[in-house]
C-alpha cells in the first residue's frame, strides 16, 4: 500500500529457532525488528518513506537476550 508520504511493506522470511526475534538491516542502514511464530517464520508490516527502494543486506536472528545466534548476509 503506498500514499504520497509513505509505503507498507510486509517483511516475511524464517529465522532458526532458538530465536525469539530478528534484526533485518537495509541497504541505507536502516533496520527493522521481526518476530517469529513458533515455527520462526515472520510476516511483519513496515511503512517505509514514499520514494523506498531499499534492499535488505542482512537478516541476524537474535536470542532472549540479544545474543545473535545466527547471521545471514545477502
Amino acid at each position: 500500500m503506498t500514499s504520497d508520504t509513505e509505503t507498507l511493506v510486509r517483511l516475511f522470511g524464517w529465522i532458526p529457532k532458538p530465536a525469539t526475534s530478528g534484526v533485518v538491516t537495509f541497504s541505507d542502514g536502516t533496520t527493522a525488528t521481526v518476530t517469529p511464530n513458533s515455527d520462526g517464520y515472520f510476516l511483519d508490516p513496515i511503512t517505509q518513506p514514499s520514494d523506498y527502494n531499499l534492499g535488505i543486506v542482512s537478516i541476524d536472528a537474535l536470542a532472549d537476550d540479544g545474543t545473535v545466534i545466527a547471521h545471514q548476509q545477502l
